[in-house]
C-alpha cells in the first residue's frame, strides 16, 4: 500500500528502471537478429527475420514512451526524473527482500539479462509482459513465493511479479493519495519538466490516463490484447516455434555473447561476458559513453534550470537522433566483432553499462560546457578507431557514427 508522497515516488522510480531495463533488453536482443545475407536461409525466414525485429524494435520505441510518461508522472507530483538503473545482468535467483536470503537483496521479480533473440529471451519478455490473471509456467526453479517486511515508519517496498501489477499499485497509490492529501497538494510539480510531445500530467484523471494507456500498451484489456507487447510476444515465440519444427538448422540469431560487458561492474548479479578483443572493447566504451551522453540530455530535459527554448528543443533533437544515428548502427557492428582474441565465432553486443552516476551541474552554462567535453571526447575516440576501420568488416559504417558526432558536437556549440 501506498500512503505517502516518497513511496509513490520509490514506486514510479522502480516502473523508471523496469521500463529502461526491459526497453535496453528488447533492443539487444533485436539487434542480434540475423539479418546478413546467408544462403542456409530460406527467403520465407528472411521475411520472418525482418518482421520479428520490426516487431521487438517498435516494442522497443514503445517501452521508451513508458519511460518518459513515467517521468511525466514523477514531474507532476515534484520529483525528479528516474533515468538510471542497475547494470546487467539482474538474477531473478536472487529476489529476496529485506535480509530474506542470505546476502541476496534484488528487488525485480523477473530476470534483466542482455541475450540473444531466441526462445529463453522470448519467454522473459513473455512472463515480464503477462497480463492480469494469466498464468504462464514459471521459470525454472522459481517457487512464486515473495516475502516482504518493513520497520514501522520506513517506505512499503514495492512486491509484484509483472509490470501492469506495478502499474495497479501505482494508480491505487494516486487515488490513496489524492483522498488523503487533496489533488492540488499532490500534484505540485506542473508541466514544465515534462515531455510535451506526450499526455502532460496535471491532475488525478491525466494520470490514471497516463497509466493506463501504459497498462494496456504491454498486457492489453481483457477484452482486447492483439496489439499489446505480451500479445505480439506470444505471435513471435509461436511463430519462432514453428519454423524451428520445419528446420531444426534454423538459427534466427548471430552467436552474440551473453551479458557482455567492458569490465565488472559491482552493481551486477549473474554471469557476464567480459570483452577482451582490444578493438572491440574500445568499440563497446565508445557505444556507452554515447548511450550515457543521450540519457545525460534526456535527464537535463526533464531536469531545466533555465534552459533556452532554443536549447530545449535541441536536447529533444539530440536524445532522438543519437539513438538512430550512433547507437543503432554502434549496436549493429558490435554484433559483427569478436569477443575475444582468440579465434571463435562469439561475437559482442551492445552493453549499454552505466559506469557511474550521472549528475547535472545546476548551472546551465556548465551543463552546456560538459555535455561539449564528453562529445568532444568521444569524437577522439571514435576517430581513434577509424584505422581499424579497413580491418574489420564490422566497422564499415564507423565514418558516419564519426560525421554524426560532429554534427552533435556543431549543434551543442550553436545553442550553448
Amino acid at each position: 500500500m501506498i500512503v505517502t508522497r516518497e513511496e509513490l515516488i520509490i514506486a514510479l522510480s522502480e516502473a523508471a528502471e523496469v521500463e529502461h531495463g526491459l526497453l535496453v533488453q528488447y533492443l539487444f536482443a533485436a539487434f542480434s537478429i540475423e539479418r546478413r545475407d546467408i544462403p542456409d536461409l530460406s527467403p520465407s525466414q528472411q521475411i520472418c527475420l525482418a518482421r520479428w525485429q520490426k516487431i521487438i524494435f517498435d516494442v522497443a520505441r514503445e517501452e521508451m514512451d513508458h519511460l518518459a510518461k513515467v517521468c511525466n508522472l514523477l514531474a507532476a507530483i515534484g520529483s525528479a526524473p528516474q533515468f538510471l538503473r542497475p547494470n546487467f545482468p539482474q538474477s531473478n535467483t536472487s529476489f529476496f527482500l529485506l535480509g530474506v536470503g542470505k546476502n541476496k537483496h534484488h528487488r525485480y521479480p523477473f530476470d534483466f539479462e542482455l541475450e540473444r533473440f531466441n526462445d529463453c529471451s522470448l519467454y522473459r519478455f513473455i512472463i515480464s509482459e503477462l497480463p492480469k490473471g494469466v498464468t504462464y509456467l514459471a521459470f525454472p526453479n522459481e517457487t512464486g513465493i515473495r516475502i516482504a517486511t518493513a520497520r514501522d515508519g520506513s517506505p512499503q517496498p514495492i512486491v509484484y511479479n509483472h509490470v501492469g501489477e506495478l502499474y495497479s499499485i501505482i494508480e491505487k497509490g494516486f487515488i490513496d493519495l489524492t483522498n488523503l492529501i487533496g489533488e492540488k497538494e499532490l500534484f505540485i510539480g506542473g508541466i514544465r519538466n515534462q515531455d510535451n510531445s506526450l499526455d502532460l500530467v496535471k491532475d488525478l484523471n491525466s494520470a490514471r490516463r497516463v497509466i493506463n494507456r501504459i497498462i494496456v500498451d504491454g498486457e492489453g484489456t481483457p477484452d482486447d490484447n492483439k496489439d499489446s507487447h505480451y500479445e505480439k510476444f506470444m505471435r513471435v515465440r509461436s511463430e519462432l516455434a514453428k519454423e524451428l519444427k520445419q528446420s531444426s538448422s534454423f538459427n534466427p540469431s548471430k552467436n552474440v555473447a551473453l551479458n557482455p560487458q567492458t569490465r565488472y561492474n559491482g552493481d551486477s548479479r549473474g554471469n557476464v561476458t567480459l570483452i577482451t578483443h582490444g578493438v572491440t572493447l574500445k568499440l563497446a566504451e565508445l557505444f556507452n559513453d554515447i548511450y550515457i551522453t543521450m540519457l545525460s540530455t534526456l535527464i537535463q530535459y526533464h531536469s531545466q534550470a533555465g534552459e533556452t527554448d532554443r536549447q530545449i528543443e535541441a536536447l529533444t533533437r539530440i536524445s532522438r537522433g543519437v539513438m538512430s544515428t550512433m547507437l543503432r548502427p554502434l549496436a549493429e557492428m558490435l554484433t559483427e566483432m569478436p569477443v575475444h582474441e582468440e579465434q571463435t565465432d562469439l561475437v559482442a553486443g551492445p552493453c549499454f553499462e552505466i559506469y557511474h552516476p550521472i549528475r547535472l551541474s545546476p548551472d546551465v552554462q556548465s551543463r552546456w560546457k560538459i555535455l561539449k567535453e564528453r562529445i568532444t571526447q568521444e569524437i577522439g575516440l571514435c576517430e581513434s578507431l577509424l584505422d581499424f576501420a579497413n580491418t574489420y568488416t564490422g566497422l564499415k559504417r564507423l565514418n558516419s557514427v564519426y560525421e554524426n558526432l560532429k554534427y552533435l558536437l556543431l549543434d551543442v556549440e550553436t545553442v550553448s
